[in-house]
């Protein structure tokens, strides 16, 4: 790896450290009841930004958050609207999914105070995902998400309507349910709608911002490919990169990308000439092949995105295959996680603990120690890919954990790793 792209994680470094330095000075004073809470890095991420507030103090004079009380609408309708740029009205337009509870917060401005009660409507988990999805609608707004039919023994009476926004949610990490429940009826918690806004405002930035990252020679096109026969479904979107330096290494990678969406589609379509049932099964429904792409990071020297392959071959639910491309522009050549870092750092030891820490306090979420599947440690050439300023490690479906949980993804801060990354490699 050359020594511009060593400068240029460097400054992602510096300028992700400055960021959270310049965040540090507005922070409130922590929260007494959300430490060791599984939202708190959320939380704290949402009310630095000023999205969400806590509740004041309480009597004995602590700040506050209150992650386990449910949201009112109002403070949920606020805190949307400042993610998605939308009026209250825009985001809870009808009452579809509301279970018309009631609730009454109780704040202290300052420590000895009189309290003052405030009591609204909460909101469900329903209503949630109703609004989720009605607001990327009105903005236009596209979000990567995995090919499955989640599967929750509480949806059976939904409407057809709120069903789409539940599989909506689930599909695109923004909402999850739990044990095969979604848990329709019950009240958003503060701390769950820190966890979604959190994800809405990473889909929304990657929507809104300019998708070469203010860069003006380098660019990255879409080149789409369509097509439909009486046994299947082709919706290919394939990266395209323009005004590289090296003609050369920009044919190079956009052949790569070509020619392993055509493969893909290849293999489904010979899946399909070779199913003699498709013709005889009604319902007849075809076979599927789409793929939709994320950037994270473009540079000259740098670009790192991934690409999900979703398939659908009349099974009872798609699959999703994700591939993340880390290349080197002045090389062409893929960057493996190892080649990060610097000789010295056990890079390996510092994530399987992140990894292991997460899957410690979600348990439910991943395979148990009974199973094969169980994690372990990351695999010698471990899937990741570079995300504004994080580092995402990621497994495939089935992988460490049930197909309910869709593709696990573990996120850290560069601002995390500063000097353990490599300056020259």
């Amino acid at each position: 790896m050359r020594k511009l792209l060593a400068v240029m994680l460097a400054i992602g470094i510096m300028l992700a450290t400055n960021v959270s330095a310049a965040l540090a000075e507005d922070t409130p004073a922590a929260f007494t009841d959300i430490k060791g809470h599984w939202a708190e890095k959320v939380i704290l991420e949402m009310t630095q930004a000023n999205i969400l507030q806590g509740l004041g103090v309480n009597e004995n004079g602590e700040n506050v958050f209150a992650p386990d009380t449910p949201v009112t609408k109002t403070d949920a309708a606020a805190a949307f609207g400042q993610i998605f740029q939308l009026g209250a009205g825009e985001i809870f337009q009808d009452n579809a999914g509301s279970n018309g509870e009631t609730i009454t917060y109780t704040t202290y401005a300052d420590k000895g105070s009189a309290p003052v009660k405030s009591e609204d409507y909460a909101v469900s988990r329903l209503e949630t995902a109703v609004a989720v999805q009605n607001a990327f609608t009105v903005k236009g707004y596209n979000a990567p998400m995995i090919m499955i039919m989640p599967y929750f023994h509480d949806t059976g009476k939904l409407t057809p309507e709120q069903l789409n926004s539940v599989i909506f949610v689930n599909n695109t990490n923004i909402m999850k349910g739990y044990n095969d429940y979604f848990r329709p009826d019950n009240s958003l918690t503060r701390a769950e709608l820190a966890q979604v806004l959190s994800c809405c405002q990473r889909l929304v930035k990657m929507n809104t911002e300019n998708v070469n990252g203010g860069n003006e020679d380098v660019a990255l096109e879409t080149d789409t490919v369509t097509d439909k026969t009486d046994r299947m479904v082709t919706n290919l979107s394939i990266p395209v990169l323009k005004n590289l330096p090296s003609a050369s290494i920009q044919e190079q990678v956009n052949a790569l990308w070509k020619n392993e969406a055509e493969k893909f589609q290849q293999e489904i379509a010979k899946m399909a000439a070779e199913d003699e049932t498709i013709d005889t099964v009604e319902p007849k429904s075809l076979y599927e092949a789409s793929s939709t792409y994320s950037l994270g990071i473009l540079k000259p020297e740098f670009i790192s995105l991934y690409v999900d392959y979703d398939s659908y071959t009349r099974g009872a639910h798609g699959l999703t295959e994700r591939v993340a491309y880390n290349i080197d522009l002045l090389t062409g050549k893929q960057i493996a996680l190892s080649e990060l870092f610097v000789p010295d750092f056990d890079y390996k030891q510092f994530i399987n603990d992140i990894i292991k820490a997460e899957i410690q306090a979600n348990p439910d979420n991943y395979f148990t120690e009974e199973s094969s599947l169980f994690f372990t440690e990351i695999a010698p050439e471990q899937q990741y890919y570079i995300s504004a300023n994080n580092l995402v490690i990621y497994f495939d479906l089935y992988e460490i954990a049930p197909y309910a949980a869709g593709i696990p993804e573990f996120t850290i801060p560069l601002a995390d790793l500063q000097e353990k990354l490599a300056i020259e490699l």
